[in-house]
């Protein structure tokens, strides 16, 4: 029994040693100097590029929206029961009550603009630009934080949420 186990220990020093000679032999070995030229010089290219593409506009895509063929000032105010009152900006007359069972999708928008607005410190009342493009898409922009909304991104049926707000003449003040 005492043999085996003489064995059996001698085997584990042997194959200990042998790792330990492996791992000191390998830490040994400098990192070949070509490869972390050629790594240093490829990420100094990559910075290089991405810079002088970002100074000075060369290889990059703009998206140009089409022609605006109709737009309108309006002021949503967000209402207690979840619907949206809209007004027209320039004469602060009625041009919608949307109800938020039918038309919750304006109240989401709503609501992230005046997110960012909290952040921004401007005024909730600001009124808002809702444009058409001549390919058919909505956009909502809020000049007073930047923040452009291009509601086709939502799907048809919710840009078509906002369609009332750009179609419906206003009502007189009652």
């Amino acid at each position: 029994f005492n043999g085996l186990a003489d064995r059996a220990f001698g085997r584990a020093c042997c194959s200990l040693t042998r790792r330990l000679a492996m791992s000191h032999a390998i830490d040994e070995q400098p990192f070949p100097r070509g490869v972390l030229i050629a790594a240093a010089l490829l990420i100094t290219f990559s910075i290089g590029v991405a810079a002088t593409a970002r100074l000075t506009g060369t290889g990059a895509t703009r998206a140009v929206p089409a022609e605006v063929v109709a737009e309108r000032m309006v002021r949503l105010a967000l209402q207690e029961d979840g619907s949206v009152r809209a007004s027209d900006a320039q004469t602060g007359n009625e041009i919608a009550h949307l109800p938020q069972n039918e038309y919750g999708f304006v109240g989401v928008v709503l609501s992230g603009i005046r997110r960012e607005r909290m952040r921004a410190n401007v005024a909730d009342t600001d009124p808002l630009r809702l444009t058409r493009h001549a390919d058919g898409r909505l956009r909502i922009e809020d000049p007073s934080t930047g923040q452009i909304v291009s509601l086709d991104a939502f799907g048809h049926g919710n840009q078509a949420a906002f369609v009332p707000l750009l179609d419906t003449p206003q009502r007189s003040p009652q």
